[in-house]
């Protein structure tokens, strides 16, 4: 009886086999075997009592199929507007790097007023994976993800893990009050230190003065976050 193993990760290989009589010691096992996992591979039958009674194929060339998905591979996280890499690579069914991809992708997601890449279409050079130097920048601070999807077969598309978007530093206050007040009656204001993009910038700790309100008006101390 033979077992058998190797041909890398995944893949069918033939259930052990008690030769027969009949078999007059060779036996063809029909479509039997199958691998996932491009590269080069082999395969060995050992004898399930004699350990010693064995044989390995020679080198079997697995390559990948056509591409089914897309891996998004970006940085766990980025500053609003500041610029990063995205890598994307084509995969196919059993997640080999299709080599031969040639589709064309297009990027969508990153929040409100990201700049993403134009649409790109792979070369036989990039063997199946490209990398954007630099070619992203997301303002909106967040969980943000980018997805690269193929313009002509949807449903070869990926996107990557969720990227923390920090805010920039502040580069302007928002100051907020009410619409109306009585000459003489306290009210509430709050300021907000806010990055170019909107962001809430959570890391500011300058100290703010306040002016204007007219003559004789009472205005906070000098404050400092």
């Amino acid at each position: 009886t033979v077992h058998f193993t190797g041909g890398g990760t995944g893949g069918t290989l033939p259930s052990n086999y008690a030769f027969v009589g009949a078999d007059n010691g060779a036996h063809t096992f029909s479509n039997g075997v199958t691998l996932t996992q491009a590269g080069s591979r082999t395969i060995t039958a050992t004898d399930t009592v004699t350990g010693t009674i064995t044989g390995t194929s020679s080198t079997i060339s697995v390559s990948p199929t056509v591409a089914s998905m897309l891996s998004v591979s970006a940085p766990a996280s980025a500053t609003a507007g500041t610029a990063f890499s995205v890598t994307v690579t084509a995969l196919d069914t059993y997640g080999n790097p299709a080599t031969g991809y040639t589709g064309t992708v297009h990027f969508t997601g990153g929040g409100t007023s990201p700049t993403l890449p134009s649409d790109y279409t792979f070369t036989g050079g990039d063997n199946g994976a490209h990398t954007f130097s630099n070619a992203f920048m997301l303002t909106q601070a967040g969980s943000r993800t980018v997805t690269a999807t193929d313009t002509v077969t949807g449903t070869i598309t990926g996107t990557t893990g969720t990227i923390s978007v920090a805010p920039a530093g502040a580069a302007t206050l928002a100051v907020t009050a009410p619409a109306s007040v009585a000459a003489g009656g306290a009210f509430s204001a709050t300021v907000a230190a806010l990055d170019a993009y909107g962001n809430t910038a959570t890391g500011y700790t300058g100290t703010i003065h306040f002016t204007g309100g007219g003559v004789n008006a009472t205005l906070p101390a000098d404050y400092t976050f």
